[in-house]
């Protein structure tokens, strides 16, 4: 049996079966879990500052996006940046000694871990738009790639 499984006849039947995998496998990595390396210290502790993980193209397809979510988005060629989306079109935003403000509102983030000293002045994102950073705000804002961009950057969501 062992021998079967390691050593299979190569038959029209086995060659449909290669083809039918490598096909399934093409479809299923083109089109609905992209391979993703992590690879930046922005989403800590949520995210290490290395690792894997895939990024389910299909989650937006009928969901809309939302506050809290954390979305792959895509930047320059094959570039991409995990980031959490803190507002939505029609949100105020803005930080206030590391705490931010949504719509005048004092906002608890529970996955910010580490202390912030933040400060930026409020902002209204536009239709189309979504308002996205990362989770280690102890990072000077300086180093960190935030702000509003396009829904149709968002590539999709990490698989876990």
């Amino acid at each position: 049996m062992f021998e079967k499984f390691f050593f299979p006849e190569f038959n029209k039947k086995f060659i449909l079966r290669i083809v039918l995998l490598v096909a399934i496998l093409w479809t299923l990595f083109s089109f609905v879990l992209m391979p993703c390396f992590i690879n930046g210290k922005s989403m800590q502790p949520t995210y290490g500052a290395f690792g894997f993980n895939f990024c389910n193209k299909l989650k937006y397809l009928k969901t809309p996006v939302k506050h809290g979510d954390i979305v792959i988005l895509k930047y320059i060629g094959r570039k991409y940046y995990l980031k959490r989306v803190i507002g939505v079109a029609g949100d105020s935003i803005e930080f206030r000694y590391g705490v931010l403000y949504r719509n005048g509102e004092k906002i608890q983030e529970p996955y910010v871990k580490l202390p912030s000293r933040w400060n930026m002045e409020k902002i209204t994102v536009k239709p189309g738009m979504v308002f996205v950073v990362g989770d280690n705000r102890s990072m000077p804002k300086y180093m960190h790639e935030f702000g509003s961009v396009k829904i149709q950057r968002i590539t999709g969501a990490p698989l876990w």
